[in-house]
């Protein structure tokens, strides 16, 4: 479904395929039919099918004013001559009922809880197919459909990006206090969807691109540290960080896969989320907006955060002692680790190869 979303050519399409995503990962999130499941299965459900109405709600304001609502770079002609002041309210609707997959406050209730669904699942969700799939959209609707000279300067670009910032410093504070694994990285990944949210709405080509790098580099770290995730819980039943500690001698190969990518998702050079991050920087100094300067302020607290959140369990892994009675090696066979080592390389090639990609991503935005 996250393809028939990638490859939509109008809006109309792309809402049914965000919908169906909706409707065919709602059984992911239930699998087991426990108790928790089925709760979080009912809380993503609502959450997703309810937020997804305002989406409904801008859709048909542009089959209102336009005879077509096929995507156009800049935006769609015919919404330039519909009334301003509706089309900005549309507007704003349409980004919280799409960005209710990229967890935007106050509609991210539903990505900590459903990680109670199997680890596959929650990379799934939290890692690629569905929020990426709410970060598209949105870029979808901002950029050609209502198109960047309709929004940018007025009241809905700023409360959007007001929205982006406010959610950055509020999850990355919850994943400081969040202490079991997966719920901590949940609440990461919320945070760092919005730092996408808040390239888009820069309503800049710079900001596009760099909306769109964090996207691309982030999946492919909040990937690796979920897999980890899920393999420290399935092979030792460690769920909390205080639990971690002395891990590294019981699993080396994917405590050392889990504090990479901690390293990475601070944001240090040269790494690719530094890269991502730095070109969000300049974007938001460079876009001229107060709220642009305040994200940028935003973001830095967010990192101190970030290490905060990250390094605390890699540390906890290599630094406290192993408990009594607990020395055996437990890294899982080579088909797991496989995967890990391939995602790792990735990123570590990016780090010198990037450029290609970046340049591919200029040409989207336009730059």
């Amino acid at each position: 479904m996250a393809l028939f979303i990638a490859a939509a050519k109008n809006l109309f399409t792309l809402y049914f395929f965000f919908e169906a995503l909706t409707l065919s990962t709602v059984f992911l999130v239930a699998h087991g039919f426990s108790r928790a499941s089925m709760y979080a299965a009912r809380k993503y459900l609502y959450y997703l099918l309810g937020a997804a109405s305002l989406g409904f709600l801008a859709m048909i304001s542009v089959l209102s004013y336009s005879d077509s609502t096929t995507f156009i770079y800049g935006g769609i002609p015919a919404l330039r001559e519909a009334p301003h002041t509706m089309m900005l309210l549309l507007f704003v609707l349409g980004f919280f009922g799409f960005g209710v997959k990229t967890a935007v406050f106050p509609l991210h209730g539903w990505l900590p809880t459903a990680s109670v669904a199997p680890t596959p699942v929650t990379s799934l969700l939290h890692a690629v197919a569905v929020v990426n799939a709410g970060v598209f959209s949105v870029a979808r609707l901002a950029y050609y459909v209502y198109g960047p000279s309709l929004l940018s300067g007025t009241w809905a670009q700023t409360l959007c990006l007001s929205m982006a910032v406010f959610t950055i410093l509020f999850a990355s504070a919850k994943a400081v206090h969040e202490q079991h694994l997966k719920r901590r990285l949940a609440y990461s990944t919320i945070s760092n969807l919005s730092y996408m949210l808040f390239g888009l709405m820069l309503l800049t080509p710079l900001g596009f691109r760099a909306g769109l790098m964090h996207m691309v580099f982030h999946s492919l770290v909040k990937l690796t540290l979920f897999s980890c995730a899920g393999a420290i819980m399935v092979r030792t039943g460690r769920t909390y960080v205080q639990q971690l500690r002395g891990l590294w001698r019981q699993m080396p190969i994917v405590t050392a896969g889990f504090t990479f990518c901690a390293v990475e998702l601070v944001g240090i050079p040269p790494f690719i989320i530094f890269q991502s991050k730095w070109a969000l920087m300049t974007a938001g100094f460079q876009s001229g907006l107060p709220m642009g300067v305040v994200g940028v302020v935003v973001l830095l607290i967010s990192a101190g955060f970030t290490a905060v959140y990250m390094l605390k369990p890699a540390v906890t892994a290599f630094a406290l002692p192993l408990e009594e009675g607990k020395q055996e090696r437990n890294d899982p066979g080579w088909q797991m680790l496989l995967p890990f080592a391939v995602l790792v390389a990735v990123m570590l090639a990016l780090v010198w190869m990037s450029k290609p990609l970046v340049d591919y991503l200029s040409q989207i935005a336009q730059l």
